[in-house]
């Protein structure tokens, strides 16, 4: 009964809403990083001076805590910080995370993360984080960042290494790496993937996926490599069984962008890729729909702005409008990521949404400093 009238709410846009003022001095327009845990919204404010996390309280609309990071400043990663079962891990500059209470601020660990680079990508479950030194751009490519490494969040001790045989010149590729569900996955530059589990440190599958340009993203079940050559136009993608690393489909020649890296994740059943193409004043995307569960092809939608979403069951799109082109505020719908494929749910105006999970959907206004919740249950 819960579901149906949660879904029935989604469908019709029918929410009951709150709001609440930040209190942030400056605006800093679409600078911010935000997650959510349970009823604790934390947002990274990331040129704010001294650098801080604000974690707000959304049932109560009240400030909960301030994080200010013991360690230098909050480093730039892919992804930013990470928030999960009421923790919040913060790179800092370094070469270090810090572990804090998402309640009361109070600092709980700090991890070794045994990065030089200013440079990384982080995961992070509640259990396990997940690092990864890479590249500023294509050229800094060596042998120093092949290692991806496993620590514990309750010690901060590191775990194990994954590591390849540096005797063949293998490196890991600029910012491929994925982690879900105790598994890592990783591109390198001898056009394989290979993928780990992360608790035991045991390389689980070699798979082929040639292009300088490649991608991996895993999903349920399945491991997705998107196959890309640096000056082609196409890209091909690849399903492979994630028990066993056998290919399942090769979805052949979707249209992709000379020189840029695809856009892709895995989202209940659904890969979404999209394709950035630059035009006067603008960035146009065109998106691909492919849902694991059927035969049938990829399904193009065609938009503008940068396509946003969530990791749980819902994901917004930037729809084109023409006549907003030259504005800041693009007109925006919500989807749902369903088993039978994307499915709009309504319109959402020119509103800047920054989050958006099953029970609800998360608003800001920059010039007002205020956030507003949609309560969906």
């Amino acid at each position: 009964m819960r579901a149906y009238h949660l879904d029935r709410n989604w469908a019709t846009n029918c929410f009951h809403s709150k709001g609440f003022t930040l209190g942030w001095k400056k605006p800093n327009d679409y600078h911010r990083i935000v997650r959510v845990d349970g009823d604790l919204l934390a947002i990274d404010n990331e040129f704010t001076t001294p650098q801080s996390i604000k974690v707000y309280d959304i049932r109560r609309r009240t400030l909960q805590c301030v994080i200010a990071p013991v360690e230098s400043t909050i480093a730039p990663v892919a992804g930013g910080i990470k928030f999960t079962d009421g923790v919040i891990v913060v790179p800092c500059l370094g070469g270090v995370a810090c572990a804090f209470d998402a309640r009361t601020g109070k600092l709980l660990q700090k991890i070794d993360l045994h990065l030089g680079s200013r440079y990384m990508l982080l995961f992070f479950d509640g259990e396990l984080v997940i690092t990864y030194e890479c590249a500023a751009n294509k050229r800094e490519n060596n042998e120093k960042f092949c290692d991806i490494y496993v620590s514990c969040v309750k010690d901060g001790q590191l775990q194990r290494t994954l590591t390849v045989d540096l005797t063949d010149g293998v490196k890991v590729c600029y910012y491929n790496v994925d982690y879900r569900d105790k598994m890592v996955a990783a591109v390198y530059n001898d056009d394989y993937i290979r993928v780990w589990d992360a608790r035991s440190g045991e390389c689980l599958h070699q798979l082929k996926c040639p292009g300088e340009e490649s991608k991996v993203k895993l999903g349920d079940n399945v491991i997705v490599g998107f196959s890309k050559a640096f000056d082609m136009e196409v890209c091909d993608i690849i399903i492979w069984s994630q028990d066993t690393g056998e290919c399942q489909k090769v979805i052949r020649e979707v249209p992709s962008h000379r020189y840029v890296r695809p856009y892709a994740y895995v989202l209940n059943n659904l890969i979404i890729y999209y394709d950035q193409i630059s035009g006067p004043g603008d960035h146009f995307y065109f998106m691909y729909v492919y849902n694991l569960r059927k035969e049938s092809g990829m399904e193009k939608v065609h938009h503008c702005g940068d396509p946003r979403r969530n990791e749980t069951k819902s994901v917004y799109i930037v729809l084109e409008e023409p006549e907003y082109r030259c504005e800041k505020a693009w007109p925006s719908a919500v989807c749902n990521a369903t088993p039978n494929g994307l499915v709009r749910l309504f319109d959402a105006g020119t509103n800047h949404i920054i989050w958006i999970d099953d029970i609800r959907m998360i608003l800001i206004d920059n010039k007002k400093h205020k956030l507003r919740v949609h309560h969906y249950w």
